[in-house]
């Protein structure tokens, strides 16, 4: 599994679940500058860990829990592909903010 955070059109983190539990986080230093010159606010990121045992919460806060995820959607046996399918639906945009969500 692999989810990449945007700002607006700029790639920010990419999270990669490499074993069961663990996320590495890769963050684009040039972007991230970028990004912070447009607006981003560089705050949302600085507790992100290289590598931890649960995905970065600026991205759990976009995505719904997997209780309302399996109560919303047909496929309840795989959750992870649920989710998946959730953040490309969706992108987890949010009106307020320029942050958007891409699963692979």
């Amino acid at each position: 599994m692999q989810i990449t955070l945007y700002w607006k059109d700029l790639e920010i983190i990419e999270v990669r679940k490499i074993k069961e539990n663990k996320y590495v986080s890769t963050l684009s230093i040039e972007n991230i500058t970028k990004a912070e010159e447009d607006g981003f606010p560089v705050a949302l990121i600085q507790n992100v860990k290289l590598i931890d045992n649960k995905m970065p919460n600026i991205i759990l806060d976009r995505i719904p829990s997997a209780e309302y995820l399996s109560s919303v959607l047909k496929d309840t046996e795989n959750v992870e592909k649920s989710i998946l399918e959730y953040i490309n639906k969706t992108r987890c945009k949010r009106v307020t903010d320029y942050i958007t969500l891409v699963a692979k």
